[in-house]
């Protein structure tokens, strides 16, 4: 069963289907309206044996999961950029964090309108949370520098663009950062249809599932910390 309403809605929807003895919940981001109400749906659904998957759907984009093969244990710093709001847009950059860099330790807030927030994992891999206000446009970027390049993704996710180091053409000594052209396969164009296989998957062979209540609580939580 997958629900899709307002975040505020959701304890009592999960509540009724569980009575009703669904075979698995799939529920759309954020997973609730708050840290307390996300843990009870948790909670519910691992009372009743009854698989939760959230739909942060970039966890299901194969383009995606390239890149934080590639990355992981590399990031030195995560920076996005996003139109929308922390809890739509942002809730996603959250948890890209969470997934390529690692789970945010240090959490402060900057307000000068909107917020900007800056994280460090217990390591001190860092990164900010940016919106972008002002123009018409939708955009999420994600901008993470390893220690040997740079890697971009961006147009709303469907974009990948990797820099590396070559030779300066005016410092002849050092070297700069160059991006190469966009990889030639897009993002996000079958990650829907991805996370119904995982749940079908999960449901039929018990294989893992890749995004659960528990990556959503983790998102509130640091949504939580922020607006403190």
């Amino acid at each position: 069963m997958s629900i899709c309403t307002s975040p505020d809605t959701r304890t009592g929807i999960v509540g009724e289907l569980l009575e009703r003895g669904v075979r698995a919940i799939w529920i759309e981001k954020p997973l609730a309206e708050s840290v307390a109400a996300g843990e009870s749906i948790v909670a519910a659904c691992e009372a009743s044996g009854v698989p939760l998957q959230l739909n942060f759907l970039r966890r299901f984009d194969q383009l995606h999961q390239r890149v934080a093969a590639l990355v992981r244990g590399r990031v030195l710093r995560a920076d996005f950029h996003y139109s929308g709001t922390l809890e739509n847009y942002g809730s996603h950059a959250i948890d890209l964090f969470r997934w390529f860099v690692g789970e945010p330790i240090q959490i402060e807030t900057l307000w000068n309108g909107e917020p900007l927030l800056h994280v460090a994992t217990e390591d001190g891999r860092a990164g900010t949370f940016t919106r972008v206000t002002g123009t018409a446009d939708r955009f999420f970027d994600c901008d993470l520098w390893l220690d040997d390049a740079r890697v971009l993704l961006t147009a709303l996710g469907e974009q990948l663009v990797v820099a590396r180091p070559v030779s300066s053409t005016i410092f002849p000594d050092l070297e700069r950062l160059e991006f190469g052209a966009p990889d030639p396969v897009l993002g996000m164009e079958h990650a829907m249809s991805s996370a119904l296989d995982s749940l079908l998957d999960h449901l039929e062979h018990g294989s893992p599932l890749l995004c659960t209540g528990a990556d959503g609580v983790a998102e509130l939580r640091v949504r939580a910390r922020a607006a403190a």
